[in-house]
């Protein structure tokens, strides 16, 4: 399993974008060669906040009704997981093993709930955030 962070559903979404090409061939590859492609909710709140937000703010600047569209396709297209109780307990964990403040425990909870679900690989455009959490999962 792979697990999708939400820069790859944006790009994956947003045909303007520099990486959409990239991102939606190397989704394609990623099926074909049997992974099960997989998301967090967490990945869900992301997109919905990005997509609605004001270009100006650096958002894609959509309605909420096609964002809502957009998420159900995702969700038709990749596998939603659950939360599970578990995350917190394993959330708690990192911030405290990697001294993780402010913005990056958004980061850190994403590979709480990779663990939770024992997934080991992300997919992310932002390599360099996931970086210190190399030695629990692999970066794609």
């Amino acid at each position: 399993m792979i697990i999708l962070d939400a820069n790859i559903l944006l790009r994956y979404k947003e045909e303007n974008s520099a990486q959409h090409i990239e991102v939606r061939e190397k989704v394609e590859q990623l099926f074909l060669i049997g992974e099960v492609l997989v998301l967090a909710p967490q990945s869900l709140y992301e997109f919905y906040v990005v997509a609605t937000r004001p270009k100006s703010a650096n958002g894609l600047g959509m309605d909420k009704k096609d964002v809502l569209i957009e998420i159900q396709d995702i969700k038709s297209t990749f596998n939603l997981l659950s939360e599970t109780k578990s995350v917190y307990g394993f959330w708690e964990k990192l911030i405290e093993n990697f001294e993780i403040n402010g913005k990056t425990a958004h980061d850190a909870r994403i590979v709480a709930f990779m663990q939770a679900h024992q997934i080991k690989k992300l997919y992310t455009l932002n390599v360099a955030d996931f970086q210190r959490f190399t030695s629990l999962i692999e970066l794609v």
